[in-house]
This record gives structure tokens, C-alpha cells and sequence, in this order.
């Protein structure tokens, strides 16, 4: 028996289809969260299509702590990405164990891009097939205990091959559109959504240059991230970027691409997936965003963290995001962004 994370989308649905094909029996479960209404039903249409049991699991509770944190750290003036966390905690913790418990599961799947293989006997998360659409950047936080347990159906396909095999079985939502927005904040305006949570929060403050100098004022920090260009709301004469986020006085500091570079960073809360803790340095591909090529470096795995010190500069890169470490398509683990200097 496998128990399939079944999110409302096509992708899960597809995996369900894939397992069904392959003789798995399938048991689907859907996170029910109050951000998500409307994919619930689709979720459930897309498992009686299958001929699935589903059951809707109410993660409202540890999904909150997702949301509070995402606020907290973007008042913090940092920029979060909370599918790295939801990942770990709900996703791949809260749902995975209720799953496997509740029809004693022999593995868990989900319709992620990323492929699983075994490396001197260990499981190793790999990057999906597909480059525009691998996934493996926000996961590097599962419990490595896990990886054993786990199935990714799609990882070894496109996303044009997934919309294929969906119109093949006549999915009923195959043409549903895939949405690009973090899932509790389904319009893209991140800063409304904050403000609703902290309406007494007030975080409009100054636009300054490297040196100090006041330049226009911003109507709140929390609207920009660095490396940022457009959106200023103002225009400068020239082709600026947001270099710092200053929270206690609320600055947000603006300059030129090159003020932007840097070859150091520092992450913390690392996670690995390997056999053991690294304790020596070691070079590798890292990725600071999840939509950004990866760059060469070394990690030094510190206590509960690590420094990187990268081969060459590198730009816009934002605390609160995560550093992912790769060696060719694996993933070796990642932290989440400190320091950048």
C-alpha cells in the first residue's frame, strides 16, 4: 500500500494514475488547511475518477505555524520561502505520519519533481528530469530517516509528458491551471496578506543610499527583497537594486548591481541528506533561490550551521531563503540564509 499526497492539482493526480498503473494500491490524503477550500473538492473528484479512497486530514493547526513564521520573518526583513518549511514539517512530517499510520503505508508519495535512487546504500534525493520543473530545492529539509519511504512518481518525467499521460486517461481537471503563488496568499500580494495578520504594524520608512542618504520615502520594507529592481513605486534616473533591508529603522537601503555582490554567506538550521553529519569541507553546486542556477563553492559545516564561501561573486542573495548543496543532481542538504557578505 502506498498513501499519495493528493493536492487538488494535476501533478498528484497523475502520480495516482502512474501507481495504479504500476499494481500499487493507493490510499489518498489531502492536507486541509483554511487557505485551500476549493481544492478539496477537486481533490476529492480526482480520487473518485481513480477509484481512490481519500481522506482529508485537518493540518489547520501545524499549518499555522507555516503562516506565523512566514510573517514573522518578512517583518524581520527577511525574505522566507515557506514551501521549505511546510515541506518539513507538515507535508513530509505531520501528513506522512498520519498516512503511513493510518493505513500502515509501506511508502509515501507525493507529485513533486525529484527523483529518489540508492548511493552505497543510502537513499539519495535527486533533481527531477525535468529542469524547468524540478522540485528538489524544497526538499532538502525531509528527515533523512524517511527517504527510504519515499516515492516520487513524476521525477523521472516532464511536465509536458505529465499533461500527456492526463489527457490520455481523460483526468477530469487536466487543464486546471497550475498555480504560481504561495498557497495562502493565492492573489501574489504578499504584503496585504501580512498587514491583515499585523494591521498595527507600521513599516513604511525611507528609501537610502549605501552612504545614508535619504532618496524617497516607501510605503513598507516588507514589499522588497534584495536584488529587487522593479516595483520601487519611484523612480531614481538609473537602474538601482535593493541591497539591505533595515527593519529597526525601516530603511531599505538602494544601489547599483555591483554594491550587490558577494562571496560569503552563513546559513543555520542546516539539514543533511547523507548518512552522517559532514564535518570537513567540502565543494560543491549551491542554489540560494529556487528559481536561480546554482553556483560553485566550499561548505564549512559549523554547529547547527555552515559557512559558504563561493568561487566567484554572487548576486541578490536574500536571508531567510535557503542554501541547497548538490553534488551533480544529488542533494547533499542545505540551511536556511543568515548573513550574506
Amino acid at each position: 500500500m502506498i498513501a499519495l499526497a493528493m493536492s487538488g492539482g494535476i501533478d498528484s493526480a497523475v502520480a495516482a494514475w502512474l501507481l495504479k498503473q504500476q499494481g500499487h494500491d493507493v490510499g489518498g490524503f489531502f492536507m486541509k488547511h483554511p487557505y485551500q477550500a476549493e481544492d478539496e473538492t477537486d481533490a476529492g473528484r480526482l480520487a473518485d475518477f481513480l477509484g481512490i479512497p481519500l481522506e482529508v486530514v485537518d493540518v489547520s493547526e501545524p499549518f499555522e505555524t507555516v503562516v506565523e513564521n512566514f510573517t514573522n520573518e518578512y517583518f524581520a526583513g527577511r525574505t522566507p520561502n515557506p514551501c521549505v518549511f511546510c515541506n518539513r514539517t507538515v507535508k513530509f512530517g505531520v501528513l506522512f505520519d498520519h498516512a503511513r499510520k493510518k493505513i500502515d503505508a509501506d511508502f509515501f508519495a507525493t507529485g513533486h519533481y525529484v527523483r529518489m535512487t540508492e548511493t552505497d546504500g543510502f537513499p539519495a534525493l535527486l533533481r527531477g528530469l525535468d529542469p524547468d520543473k524540478d522540485q528538489s530545492y524544497v526538499l532538502y529539509g525531509i528527515d533523512r530517516a524517511r527517504l527510504s519511504r519515499l516515492r516520487f512518481p513524476l521525477g523521472e518525467r516532464t511536465k509536458s509528458e505529465v499533461r500527456y499521460i492526463a489527457a490520455e486517461a481523460e483526468l477530469p481537471l487536466r487543464d486546471k491551471k497550475e498555480s504560481q503563488d504561495i498557497c495562502f496568499v493565492p492573489n501574489g500580494c504578499h504584503s496585504e496578506f501580512l498587514h491583515a495578520r499585523r494591521p498595527n504594524v507600521n513599516t513604511a520608512g525611507r528609501f537610502v543610499s549605501p552612504e545614508g542618504d535619504f532618496l524617497a520615502l516607501h510605503g513598507g520594507f516588507e514589499q522588497f527583497t534584495i536584488g529587487q529592481r522593479k516595483g520601487m513605486g519611484v523612480g531614481f534616473g538609473k537602474r538601482i537594486f535593493v541591497l539591505r533591508l533595515d527593519p529597526a529603522t525601516r530603511d531599505v537601503v538602494i544601489g547599483p548591481w555591483e554594491d550587490l555582490a558577494i562571496r560569503h554567506l552563513t546559513v543555520m538550521e542546516t539539514r543533511w541528506l547523507l548518512p552522517e553529519d559532514p564535518e570537513d569541507e567540502f565543494s560543491c553546486q549551491i542554489k540560494v533561490r529556487y528559481r536561480c542556477r546554482e553556483a560553485s563553492g566550499t561548505v564549512r559545516p559549523l554547529k547547527n550551521g555552515a559557512r559558504v564561501d563561493f568561487f566567484e561573486p554572487l548576486h541578490g542573495v536574500a536571508p531567510g531563503q535557503s542554501a541547497v548543496f548538490y553534488h551533480g543532481d544529488r542533494v547533499l542538504g542545505g540551511g536556511v540564509i543568515t548573513e550574506a557578505f
